[in-house]
């Protein structure tokens, strides 16, 4: 049997699993023109990061994280982050695009149904 010795480097991170080929490239579905789904796609590609407060403030409803959720059913990859705002006794989540999710969205033009 042949063993690798992986080291981490000094200060970093431990690398993750190694891949022989690069990862496929981001093919999503897009959400219906209308949607909240569309809607946060079109607000996370254009302004970043978004939590449950900002989503209000826009006037979206509650429904934040089922609304990440139909993303992540469609094939887009978003990321969450958990943290603190000012006001929050509480951590929040803060969803944004991963960087695959953006390029494919960029690649996409914003999609079928671009609103800008």
């Amino acid at each position: 049997m042949r063993v690798i010795q992986v080291t981490t480097p000094p200060g970093g991170k431990p690398p993750g699993q190694l891949a022989f080929w690069p990862e496929p490239p981001l093919n999503p579905q897009w959400p219906n023109v209308g949607t909240n789904a569309a809607k946060l796609l079109h607000e996370l590609a254009s302004r970043g990061p978004i939590t449950q407060i900002e989503w209000l403030a826009l006037g979206m409803g509650w429904r934040l994280a089922a609304t990440v959720n139909e993303l992540n059913r469609l094939g887009w990859r978003l990321a969450e982050v958990r943290t603190h705002r000012r006001g929050c006794d509480v951590s929040i989540s803060e969803y944004s695009l991963t960087e695959l999710a953006l390029d494919a969205f960029k690649r996409g033009r914003g999609g079928p149904h671009a609103t800008t």
